[in-house]
């Protein structure tokens, strides 16, 4: 049976770049927003590579999802970009996009996780400077109780940046809270914490505030902003066989800056 990646968010500089790189690894179902991008990427990659339009927090495009992967071969892994940033501003609508349409993506595909297959999704370095209570801590380890959102809701404090923070650490917490489940079928689950890597969307960002980018720069251990290409070196790396040893866990892949800001934080 053929192997198959599903990716979101494959539009984006990261989700193109890993396409790109596993299309020869297997074959891929790409999902994003985008359709026009979607078949775009679809007729650079080949035909064999299949694409689903629409949100991982939308049941109809989940179970285009687990058709898809069962009908074309058996699912080797998942990456999960997928996501909005705080710029969303919905403090309850981006809790819903980044922790429980993951959650719903991971809980709907858990099936088909057979001996081998890796799930990986997308946390953040800001997940590591968002502090919180074990209140806070017990409601993210469950995003699918049906009254999650009206719970979580209480400690958003209407604040978009809080929203996010939280969010990335939940789905953090996934990778800890599911990796017994997924185990037990042979497979892992990881997160990646990206810092800030070069996407068309930060390039835009570089332009407006260059001297802030700057400054993050000379605050960096490796004095440069990361790349799409070492979020997939990352990812290739943890779905070989190398990394048969890895789960339940983060990665924190941002250069060394978490560090620094701890460490001007308790000074």
């Amino acid at each position: 049976m053929n192997n198959i990646y599903v990716i979101t968010g494959a539009t984006g500089g990261m989700g193109s770049t890993l396409a790109r790189r596993f299309k020869d690894k297997g074959d891929l179902v790409l999902c994003d927003l985008n359709e026009e991008l979607l078949l775009e990427l679809q007729k650079k990659l080949g035909v064999n590579n299949q694409i689903i339009v629409g949100s991982v927090t939308e049941e109809d495009v989940l179970n285009k999802i687990f058709d898809k992967v069962k009908e074309m071969g058996s699912l080797k892994g998942i990456i999960h970009f997928a996501g909005v940033s705080e710029t969303f501003g919905d403090p309850e609508k981006i809790m819903e996009i980044n922790l429980v349409g993951t959650a719903k993506l991971v809980n709907k595909l858990e099936p088909l996780v057979t001996d081998g297959t890796i799930i990986i999704n997308t946390a953040s370095m800001t997940a590591y400077s968002t502090h919180t209570n074990e209140e806070v801590l017990k409601l993210l380890e469950n995003p699918l109780d049906e009254n999650f959102i009206s719970n979580i809701s209480k400690y958003l404090n209407n604040n978009a940046d809080l929203a996010y923070g939280l969010s990335k650490k939940g789905v953090m917490l996934l990778s800890k809270t599911l990796a017994p489940i997924i185990g037990q079928k042979g497979g892992r689950i990881i997160s990646i914490s990206p810092g800030v890597i070069k996407t068309p969307m930060v390039e835009r960002e570089m332009a407006k505030n260059s001297e802030a980018i700057n400054n993050l720069i000379s605050m960096t251990p490796v004095k440069r902003i990361g790349t799409a290409s070492d979020i997939v070196n990352l990812i290739e790396f943890l779905c070989s066989d190398q990394a048969s040893f890895i789960t339940g866990t983060d990665i924190l892949i941002d250069g060394g800056v978490t560090g620094v800001f701890e460490k001007i934080k308790h000074n």
